[in-house]
């Protein structure tokens, strides 16, 4: 995490790392109104479930969060593509690399190209 901006490790700190990596690529880079209180259906709720939309609602409720784009990570993919192939258990991958072992699990077994392809294609 030293790697990332410190607006997503102050995130991390009140919705846990997987929670804030998460909201910076689903939702980075945009301003977001922040409901005062947590309700099941909200869309976040269902991304980063609801004990950490729960804790997010607590800080930043009734209020815009302009979240962080996850953008620095993407430095990190080829880097974990590389070590995965090399057979480098994803939790070591992460700790060398200063990511979340969900985020190097993510990438290690991503489809090949899953980013680049069109719906239905």
């Amino acid at each position: 995490m030293d790697r990332w901006p410190q607006s997503l490790r102050d995130l991390a700190g009140i919705i846990g790392a997987d929670a804030a990596l998460i909201l910076a690529r689903e939702a980075g880079g945009l301003r977001h109104y922040v409901p005062s209180r947590a309700r099941p259906g909200h869309p976040w709720a269902r991304l980063i479930g609801m004990a950490a939309f729960t804790r997010l609602c607590e800080h930043y409720g009734n209020g815009e969060l302009e979240l962080p784009r996850a953008a620095a990570l993407d430095d990190l993919r080829p880097q974990i593509e590389d070590l995965a192939r090399q057979g480098v258990p994803r939790r070591e991958i992460a700790r060398r690399l200063g990511c979340t072992e969900r985020y190097a699990r993510m990438v290690a077994n991503a489809e090949p190209n899953a980013q680049c392809r069109l719906p239905g294609m």
